[in-house]
């Protein structure tokens, strides 16, 4: 009975022990992912502003202009958010053959000759909400570089009994903590997969978008097909100019929007809703057949 007594709280004081590291790794584990997150929607900005003015003749300042404007703010006007906080243009440079002549003009490639351009973004620091776990960062410089085609694109006893079952209702209250947690932070990483996949969608229709007939049904077909979390009413097409036709649209623009991810976490009903993801890509030939020849990406 003596040593029974002696057991009485002891669960309670694990759990004090346990805790403090327990909470340090689930915000590490946190803070970490979102650091990868911010990091790949960079790669992914500086891939999007290369691929612009791979179409694109070189040393245009208006081009230039709509490239950073494509990499700070995923679309070509410099409207709505940062697609991080703190990005900005100053960011954001960029190399061609009339910029950077030594390293860009007439360049060896596996396809022969040609010029070059490069999409740089340096100086981009992450800030961490738990700096003493998971310290804030500056990335280092995350660069595209694709080849630059010279034409123009159309635009995540008692006491004993007292003491009786204490020890039991102590781990299912230290357990239902702990799982809780764990769980948490296994939903944390499938909603900034979704997230991830989501913007990859909207990469993928804005694709299709280009080359295939206007508002072609397969663009949201293709993308709720890589994420069913998409209802189709959520993803929106729009070309550039408003109104344009197959011979005056530049830009083609696919949005995803108001979509809520349900978790799974046990006590705690949470809807989180997805934040905004749109791609801008130059238009192509915004032709499912050309030249009598049907292209598969529209089928």
């Amino acid at each position: 009975m003596k040593r029974l007594s002696l057991q009485r709280g002891v669960a309670a004081v694990e759990l004090g022990i346990m805790l403090l590291p327990l909470v340090l790794l689930t915000f590490g584990t946190t803070e970490y992912g979102r650091a990868v997150y911010q990091y790949n929607t960079l790669v992914k900005a500086s891939r999007d502003a290369a691929r612009f003015l791979s179409g694109q003749g070189p040393g245009d300042p208006a081009d230039l202009a709509v490239a950073k404007c494509l990499a700070v703010y995923g679309n070509t006007t410099c409207t709505g958010s940062p697609l991080l906080p703190n990005l900005d243009a100053t960011m954001v440079t960029v190399c061609d053959s009339a910029t950077c002549p030594s390293t860009h003009l007439n360049q060896a490639t596996g396809s022969g000759v040609m010029n070059l351009v490069t999409v740089t973004i340096t100086g981009y620091n992450f800030d961490s909400m738990v700096p003493l776990v998971a310290p804030s960062v500056t990335f280092n410089a995350i660069s595209t570089t694709m080849r630059q085609i010279f034409m123009k694109i159309l635009l995540r006893s008692q006491d004993w009994r007292r003491q009786r079952g204490a020890t039991a209702v102590e781990f299912a209250l230290v357990s239902t903590l702990f799982f809780t947690l764990l769980i948490g932070m296994m939903e944390m990483g499938r909603i900034l997969f979704y997230w991830n996949t989501a913007s990859e969608a909207t990469r993928l229709g804005a694709r299709i978008a280009a080359v295939c007939d206007i508002d072609d049904t397969d663009i949201k077909a293709k993308m709720t097909n890589m994420l069913s979390l998409l209802p189709a009413s959520s993803i929106s097409v729009t070309y550039d100019p408003s109104g344009c036709t197959i011979d005056t649209c530049r830009y083609v623009t696919v949005k995803v929007q108001s979509v809520t991810v349900p978790t799974l976490i046990p006590l705690i009903p949470l809807n989180l809703s997805m934040p905004d993801f749109s791609t801008t890509l130059p238009r192509e030939s915004l032709q499912s057949t050309v030249g009598g020849t049907a292209n598969p990406m529209c089928n």
